[in-house]
């Protein structure tokens, strides 16, 4: 992001009149080319104040890191340029599998129909070995005591008979989050159920 850019001599807020180029370099041992994405096409870099790259379209760094280049001019006026160091590295999303079992119907559409008075268990299975926190979460409250959730959070259940948490024609979504802390930022997989009540 370089729209913070200005020309000292024209007033803060004012049109600045700058123009932006922007270039990517990768170090190959010998040289450093122009970067390319992953399909092997060269990088095709924006004009505008902001750059944005979008996500899969590099591929991960091993011995060097991608430099990025933006020149800032302005007719009469010397260029300036900054150079950003990146470093990219792969991070799996972990994939939630969820499972229902107990007094339902499953529905064309992957939704299931429950009594108000059913008793299920959703289980969530995320697909990585690493340290992982799961939780639940929907519209409504997934509390004692119409439902429990296990210590782990790799399952939920509702109670059924006499819990009053569910109302009859309504809908629920039922959403399971897997997080994992990776070496460089937070990443979250998640996964949905949809429950349907039926109506008397």
């Amino acid at each position: 992001d370089a729209s913070v850019s200005r020309d000292p001599d024209v007033d803060f807020g004012a049109s600045q009149g700058l123009a932006f180029a922007w270039a990517c370099t990768l170090f190959d041992g010998k040289s450093s080319p122009a970067c390319r994405d992953t399909s092997g096409a060269l990088l095709v870099l924006s004009s505008e104040s902001k750059l944005q790259v979008a996500a899969d379209m590099l591929a991960a760094t091993t011995d060097a890191p991608y430099e990025f280049t933006v020149t800032v001019s302005k007719p009469g006026k010397s260029p300036a340029a900054y150079t950003l160091s990146l470093t990219l590295v792969t991070q799996d999303i972990p994939n939630v599998e969820l499972a229902v079992y107990g007094e339902f119907f499953r529905q064309a559409d992957g939704s299931v129909k429950i009594n108000a008075n059913s008793v299920f268990l959703l289980t969530a299975t995320c697909s990585t070995d690493n340290l992982k926190t799961q939780s639940w979460g929907s519209e409504v409250a997934l509390t004692a005591p119409a439902f429990t959730a296990s210590t782990g959070g790799d399952s939920l259940i509702y109670k059924g008979e006499g819990s009053n948490a569910l109302v009859a024609g309504a809908s629920y979504v039922m959403t399971s989050s897997c997080r994992v802390e990776g070496a460089l930022e937070t990443v979250v997989g998640s996964a949905e159920q949809v429950v349907v009540v039926n109506a008397p």
